[in-house]
């Protein structure tokens, strides 16, 4: 019995967690997902900082200092890709 509930909870965790594919993202998604990207932009540091202090308990100001890199990175990537996306949202992907 434990054993079909197993198999029966996977099949199901298949369809819940699967992504159709028949998803269309429209162009007001995209325009969304573009303004999203610009305003959240400055706050990659502090997200990313705080991601690495989470994942390296032991090593803290290893983390700092690679969470300011990779936050500063991103920073720098993500307004890039979301004014593509403002630019482009009438064309849909």
């Amino acid at each position: 019995m434990k054993k079909y509930f197993v198999y029966l909870l996977v099949l199901s965790s298949l369809f819940i967690f699967s992504s159709p594919s028949f998803a269309y993202t429209g162009p007001m998604q995209k325009l969304g997902k573009g303004l999203g990207q610009v305003l959240s932009a400055p706050f990659s540091i502090f997200t990313e900082t705080a991601k690495q202090i989470n994942e390296n308990e032991s090593r803290k100001g290893l983390a700092v200092v690679g969470g300011i890199l990779e936050g500063t990175a991103q920073m720098a990537y993500k307004p890039l890709v979301g004014l593509l996306n403002i630019l482009t949202f009438p064309i849909a992907d």
